[in-house]
């Protein structure tokens, strides 16, 4: 009898020992960091959300400027993306998307079944047929995996009539920290989450680069974001971010960065705690950077003047007279009857097309 008590004694050790070891786990598991990289690309979006090894990203910038992403992706070690939100199908969303699929065997895209008739667009669903890439439609409700960590999905209308409306929003948290991914939604779309949900956030990607048609006054004041970054180039021909907007913005967040300005910015989040670091805007695509570090209590962020990108001017007085047309959603510029250009062109000099980031359509140049 004292042995069998004996064996029940140590068996129950064992138990014990067990589970104090998957207790241990499952705690380093919720301790692990969650850093959420604002990547500086230019006039769009690319948010990397990265939850211990795992990399997820929400959408990929330009075309264009998709070096800048994939030199960034280099410098911290990105092999693999396991899944690439894209928010809603405009160019400067998804304009790097197919290439990312390619480059990082990407095996989900989630997207809306909201439909455009670019290039960009059909691009990614060919760059997903041939690297075997599962496109799963996201719907208001659904949770989005970001490593061990689940985003809920706000809003995700694709019978909606206009493109930045049908963006997907996603409120990620990690403990007491919190998140919101905002795409390019309207100030309609932004007061009709905060009636729906509870918008109170530690981190706000601003909608839509800071427009005038964003950031509503309501929506701000209710989400007061401890953080609000702004993804928006230097210098572009929108004039983001727009000064109204951007005042709005200012009045009910405690800091407010922009990639034009702070290049490349990274907040992490332990669950508790906020810290934010920026890379500083670059001169040009090449040059190396420094990272600055700031705390989220009262400190300021490090800004730069200098610009980021700087496009190559022709001063060829025959590509200064050559006309070109483009569209108010697509990254290219074509020749009149191009079968990719549509009803909506505009004309545009072929010097003017390059210097605002255009590049030439590979059917017709």
């Amino acid at each position: 009898m004292k042995k069998i008590k004996n064996l029940k004694y140590v068996i129950a050790m064992m138990m014990m020992a067990l589970f104090v070891s998957l207790g241990n786990t499952n705690n380093v598991d919720a301790a692990a960091k969650l850093k959420v990289h604002f990547v500086d690309v230019g006039q769009g979006d690319a948010t990397l959300v990265q939850y211990g090894n795992s990399y997820s990203l929400i959408d990929t910038g330009k075309e264009s400027n998709y070096l800048d992403l994939k030199d960034y992706l280099k410098k911290i070690g990105v092999k693999k993306i396991s899944s690439l939100i894209l928010t809603h199908p405009d160019s400067d969303h998804i304009g790097g998307a197919d290439l990312v699929i390619r480059d990082y065997n990407v095996k989900t895209v989630y997207m809306t079944d909201k439909r455009a008739k670019t290039r960009e667009y059909y691009e990614v669903l060919n760059a997903a047929d041939n690297f075997n890439a599962k496109i799963k439609k996201v719907t208001k409700g659904d949770k989005i995996p970001f490593g061990k960590l689940k985003g809920d999905v706000l809003s995700a209308d694709a019978k909606a009539d206009d493109t930045n409306d049908s963006s997907i929003i996603i409120l990620l948290k990690n403990k007491k920290n919190s998140f919101l991914f905002t795409g390019d939604a309207s100030a309609k779309l932004e007061n009709t989450i905060t009636e729906e949900y509870d918008t109170n956030i530690d981190v706000l990607k601003v909608s839509h680069h800071g427009s005038g048609y964003s950031s509503a006054a309501l929506f701000l004041k209710k989400a007061s974001p401890k953080i609000s970054v702004i993804s928006v180039g230097k210098n572009n021909s929108y004039g983001h971010p727009e000064k109204y907007a951007l005042k709005r913005i200012k009045k009910f967040s405690d800091k407010v960065y922009r990639t034009d300005e702070d290049g490349t910015v990274v907040v992490t989040s332990n669950g508790d705690k906020l810290k934010v670091s920026t890379t500083g805007a670059n001169t040009n695509k090449s040059s190396k950077t420094s990272t600055k570090s700031s705390s989220t209590s009262k400190s300021s962020s490090s800004s730069s003047n200098s610009a980021k990108y700087s496009s190559t001017t022709t001063s060829s007085s025959t590509t200064s007279s050559t006309t070109v047309y483009i569209t108010n959603t697509g990254s290219k510029y074509h020749e009149a009857g191009c079968r990719y250009l549509s009803s909506s062109k505009i004309s545009i000099s072929l010097t003017d097309a390059k210097n605002k980031g255009y590049t030439p359509c590979s059917f017709c140049h």
